[in-house]
């Protein structure tokens, strides 16, 4: 069957023809027919393909903009927005385990690594004066997913930050260095709208709201070992809660 073929766009329908559009679309995307990332062709382009005016069309693609299925680069083209990822609620995972285990490419970017004074808030979690301070952007495909700033005792892990550089896993260091792994971790989550050091870091609109998370990291034997405080892109992410009656 021809391209040609495959469009079904019925005029005589009762739904409207900028709806039909957008399901046409949503149903190459499902297809795999437009991949993750990829540009779409242009609005002359779906016009004719389509056979319809080019303000349906343009109709079409907003809508699908702001679902979050469709994403526009000013100068470049609109694009197959990237996939949803489910943030894990059951298992403990560090980001680019996390990122392997769904078939992409993890990435990041340090922003701050150093060595600094607890504040009031961490050190009430930690209970230290002084800590490691990691604060990175962290990439899927070279896409900015999420921002981590994870605070670690100094004194529990000396020379930590010695070497470690952004291709570096933090929870595989802590096993290499000190033969020590995560075991379980309490999450607070709420949502919230974007500062502006984030806009520009996420490359997101302002409106865009974001999940904000605070996890506290322990040992098997009960021992707190991180405190993180992260943003992840709601149109990126989704919550899913496995949740049982007694």
């Amino acid at each position: 069957m021809s391209a040609q073929e495959e469009i079904k766009i019925d005029k005589n329908s009762a739904l409207p023809l900028y709806f039909q559009v957008e399901s046409l679309i949503k149903e190459k995307i499902k297809s795999g027919e437009w991949k993750n990332g990829a540009k779409i062709p242009s609005e002359n382009a779906l016009t004719e393909q389509f056979n319809v005016s080019r303000n349906t069309v343009r109709k079409a693609i907003s809508d699908l903009i702001d679902e979050g299925i469709l994403y526009v680069e000013h100068g470049k083209g609109t694009f197959v927005s990237q996939r949803i990822f489910n943030y894990p609620t059951e298992r403990l995972f560090g980001f680019s385990e996390e990122m392997r285990k769904k078939n992409a490419k993890p990435g990041a970017k340090i922003l701050i690594k150093d060595v600094i004074n607890s504040d009031e808030e961490i050190k009430k979690v930690l209970n230290t004066d002084k800590v490691y301070r990691l604060k990175r952007l962290r990439l899927a495909n070279r896409k900015p997913l999420a921002i981590e700033d994870a605070y670690l005792p100094y004194n529990r892990f000396p020379h930590l930050m010695d070497g470690f550089s952004e291709n570096m896993s933090l929870y595989e260091t802590l096993k290499t260095k000190f033969g020590v792994e995560p075991f379980y971790a309490v999450e607070s989550i709420e949502a919230t709208l974007p500062r502006k050091d984030e806009i520009e870091l996420l490359n997101i609109k302002s409106n865009l709201p974001l999940l904000r998370i605070k996890r506290k990291t322990y040992l098997k034997n009960g021992e707190i070992i991180e405190f993180v405080k992260s943003v992840y892109r709601s149109d990126v992410y989704r919550i899913t809660l496995n949740l049982k009656r007694n």
